[in-house]
């Protein structure tokens, strides 16, 4: 971490980037929420809130050994971490995976070339 930073300006400076992000994109759990959408329907698997979050801890450890001086990965590593907290009640809850219907196969969904997103984006409503 760098010099100037300490563990209580760590903290400090994750909770004003979640109210920056928070004002920028709106409740972080409808975000995780679509994220897990979109992701379960492009992987064919279930995946959750927290599967996401989750995800994007293991992005910031592999960030931070790369580079274990850049402040941003802890301070993001401490606020993907408090997100997997709020969602790991739910993790056992499948609601994500049944909201996110994967279309059914169709010609259109067969050609790589010209064919339509509309299936994929219906199932994210």
């Amino acid at each position: 971490m760098g010099p100037q930073m300490n563990h209580k300006a760590a903290l400090e400076k994750s909770m004003s980037l979640l109210a920056e992000r928070g004002a920028a994109y709106g409740d972080p759990a409808f975000m995780f929420e679509t994220a897990a959408k979109i992701a379960s329907l492009i992987l064919g698997k279930d995946l959750s809130p927290y599967d996401i979050t989750t995800i994007l801890e293991a992005v910031k450890l592999a960030r931070r050994r790369v580079n274990p001086a850049l402040d941003d990965n802890y301070v993001d590593q401490i606020n993907y971490t408090s997100f997997s907290a709020a969602f790991a009640g739910d993790r056992n809850r499948d609601t994500t995976a049944a909201a996110a219907k994967r279309p059914q196969e169709t010609s259109d969904a067969k050609s790589s070339a010209g064919g339509s997103l509309a299936p994929v984006y219906s199932g994210l409503r």
